[in-house]
């Protein structure tokens, strides 16, 4: 009888995977097994030893997310030992691709990131040599440490080249610099903050991310606004609005602007054509 150990690895892998996922070999009638499960039994399975735990990596660790964003989150300094722990482990590391940062907080006195949160946290992405899906979403109040701290970083570690993938709340502009070969980009606000212009955000991606290509918001644009953008990003192919179009869209749908494309409308600017998508039920032709 073969032993544990002595199955192909590749054929652990294959195991994990399962155990993660529904076989498609399942008829349809069989229900999927609940995400919260599969983790379960893949943390089960990882415990059997040290070759099985790395091949369950991928599917446990893919990604990471610290969200305080209700009274009953985890506390920073939680978040700070399990950023500790991950660090001692680079086949950990290896395997995370997105990490995602969404905190909100009433008590900003009280329940803030320690010291040890602000130096931490950029060391913690450094050593995420996968990283692709990089949200981060804190509030005004936190920025300013947070910006000193991925500066200084930048001076040992440089930046955050694998991610092509950045959503932001507005405060944290200073991370377009940080990630240079974003492809798409998120933004949105926090209740509370203070208001940052679209604008000064496309100007930072002209300078640092010249590469970008979609660009979601929730702005409502209009037809200088759009001008600005495209000037700030020539090579943007796809802007995404999350809200409202404004009036000048309305009026424009149908005409020489262009031509409406499945939830879109397709817009000539020089040589380039670019998509622009919209999510409001409410606009007619």
């Amino acid at each position: 009888m073969n032993r544990w150990n002595d199955i192909p690895y590749d054929v652990l892998e294959a195991l994990c995977k399962e155990t993660a996922t529904l076989p498609s070999s399942c008829s349809n009638d069989v229900p999927s097994p609940a995400p919260n499960d599969a983790r379960k039994s893949l943390f089960s399975l990882s415990m059997v030893d040290s070759r099985t735990r790395e091949a369950c990596y991928p599917w446990l660790f893919k990604k990471v997310t610290f969200n305080k964003t209700w009274s009953n989150s985890p506390s920073w300094r939680a978040f700070d030992e399990k950023m500790k722990e991950m660090i001692k482990n680079p086949s950990l590391c290896r395997v995370v691709k997105t990490f995602e940062l969404d905190a909100w907080v009433n008590d900003q006195a009280n329940d803030r990131p320690s010291p040890t949160t602000y130096t931490l946290l950029p060391t913690f992405l450094a050593s995420l040599p996968q990283l692709h899906t990089l949200t981060f979403r804190i509030q005004d109040p936190f920025v300013p440490n947070f910006r000193s701290t991925f500066a200084d970083l930048v001076k040992t570690h440089g930046p955050l080249v694998t991610v092509e993938k950045l959503t932001i709340s507005r405060g944290c502009a200073f991370l377009i610099n940080h990630c240079p070969n974003t492809l798409e980009f998120e933004e949105s606000s926090l209740h509370g903050d203070e208001a940052v212009e679209l604008v000064t955000l496309t100007e930072a991606l002209g300078t640092s991310c010249q590469r970008l290509r979609t660009l979601s918001t929730a702005e409502v644009i209009s037809s200088n606004m759009l001008e600005d953008i495209l000037t700030s990003v020539p090579l943007l192919e796809e802007l995404r609005l999350s809200s409202h179009i404004s009036s000048w869209w309305r009026r424009r749908r149908g005409q020489s602007v262009g031509q409406p494309v499945g939830q879109g409308i397709m817009v000539k600017h020089s040589s380039l054509t670019l998509s622009l998508h919209y999510n409001d039920s409410h606009l007619t032709p």
